[in-house]
Parts: structure tokens; C-alpha cells; sequence
């Protein structure tokens, strides 16, 4: 399973990614501790990676207002 987060003007959009339901669902309870990092990728409810984008001015991920 991959989460990706990117902040927002009025919210932050997240996409979350897995296999199948079960590896989904495996994962889904630990999002929530994981508020400042930018992307996790878990192993069933392993967590294996995470990280944090950094803005710049051309990441194409840089919330703009």
C-alpha cells in the first residue's frame, strides 16, 4: 500500500493505493499517525518508508495561492 498527501489551500488531498482490500484495510488505521509525512508505503500494516516533500518553487506539488 502507497499514501500520498499534498496540502492544500482548503484541504489536504490524499491518495492511498494498495493491492487488494485486505492490504487496504491492514494499513488504513495507521494513516492517521503519519499527519506530517508527504508519502508512506506499508507492507500489509508494516510501515517500510515514509518522507516528507519539501516545497520549492517549481515542485509541481507546491500548494500555490
Amino acid at each position: 500500500v502507497v499514501a500520498w498527501a499534498v496540502a492544500g489551500a482548503a484541504a489536504p488531498t490524499l491518495v492511498v493505493a494498495g493491492v487488494d482490500a485486505a492490504a487496504l484495510q491492514a494499513a488504513a488505521p495507521r494513516l492517521r499517525h503519519y499527519g506530517t509525512q508527504s508519502w508512506l508505503r506499508f507492507d500489509g500494516a508494516r510501515l517500510r518508508d515514509q518522507g516528507r516533500w519539501l516545497p520549492a518553487a517549481d515542485n509541481a506539488l507546491a500548494a500555490r495561492r
